[in-house]
């Protein structure tokens, strides 16, 4: 049996070259995508789309998700406008910094 003397460096560096090796494998080896479950009805519709439209139900569900992330943007967008009109010491403030921002614009057309 062969024996060799190591030192904790050694062993430090072992481990993390076999831990990197490990990691950079499973990084190879992962899936890109995942599964998700949906009720048989969405999984209908997805599939109609994607028949109708002639993409992918990946492809589908993926546009499906921005344009819902959109929506969501402008509504919080549009509460929090509200929210801003709603609070007149707020909205006075506002607009003054809109129009100190028109003079400076007017600026640059001269």
């Amino acid at each position: 049996m062969l024996t060799i003397k190591t030192t904790k460096w050694f062993k430090t560096m072992l481990y993390y070259n076999v831990d990197i090796i490990i990691y950079k494998r499973k990084v190879l080896c992962m899936n890109k995508t995942t599964t998700v479950r949906i009720d048989k009805s969405t999984y209908e519709v997805i599939k109609k789309l994607s028949l109708e439209l002639k993409e992918s139900m990946q492809s589908i569900i993926e546009k499906a998700i921005k344009e819902y992330n959109k929506k969501i943007l402008l509504e919080n967008t549009a509460k929090a406008f509200a929210n801003l009109k709603s609070n007149k010491e707020l909205w006075k403030e506002e607009l003054e910094e809109r129009n100190l921002w028109d003079n400076t614009l007017e600026d640059l057309e001269e």
